[in-house]
């Protein structure tokens, strides 16, 4: 009886299709533009939200931005019914990369099979500064709250969008979310003390 051997190539299919089935859950649904789930205690009371997308430079990322920043506004900071006490701005810098030196070596070695299909050859990046500024009914400014986030992914040249952007941009609002919190009772304070928006 003759023996079945693996070729060399059986073997790079193999472990491209693993590489290929990792890589599936990697797809952006309406759930992951959901921030996290920790509202701040107490709420602030119900703001005007508004986005200086300055930094952004394609509709994609300004859609993201603002679904996100709402969600986070209406679930996490405060209360969305009610009369509106002032105002809560965002400010983002998102700058996303993609990294791939070393794997286009290998993959020259393999002549691209692997990435022709579908395995995730390439690293994105994404490092995203967020800032959030509180403005009471009197559009002064009572405080402003700034944080970082940090996301990877690898991905396959057939990828056109990762939920790498969303993962940094949501771990920039965690950051800022705690600083909100500490300052809460000064917040509430001044916002009480200007009282709502006529």
């Amino acid at each position: 009886m003759k023996k079945n051997k693996l070729s060399f190539w059986h073997i790079i299919v193999y472990i491209t299709s693993a590489f290929i089935l990792q890589s599936c859950g990697s797809a952006i649904t309406l759930a992951d533009y959901k921030p996290s789930n920790k509202p701040i205690n107490p709420k602030l009371p119900s703001m005007e939200k508004s986005i200086d997308d300055y930094y952004h430079a394609n509709v994609q990322s300004n859609e993201m931005t603002l679904r996100i920043f709402n969600k986070e506004v209406d679930d996490n900071l405060t209360n969305p019914y009610g009369k509106k006490y002032g105002y809560i701005v965002l400010k983002t810098n998102s700058v996303g990369s993609v990294k791939c030196k070393g794997v286009l070596i290998a993959e020259a070695c393999l002549l691209f099979f692997p990435a022709m299909l579908g395995a995730p050859t390439l690293k994105g990046v994404n490092d995203t500064e967020s800032e959030i500024l509180i403005y009471n009914s009197k559009h002064e400014l009572i405080g402003r709250y700034t944080g970082t986030g940090q996301a990877s992914q690898w991905m396959n040249m057939y990828t056109f969008q990762t939920k790498v952007p969303i993962i940094a941009f949501n771990a920039s609002l965690d950051e800022i979310r705690v600083k909100i919190q500490a300052d809460m009772p000064r917040i509430q304070s001044e916002l009480d003390k200007a009282g709502p928006i006529n």
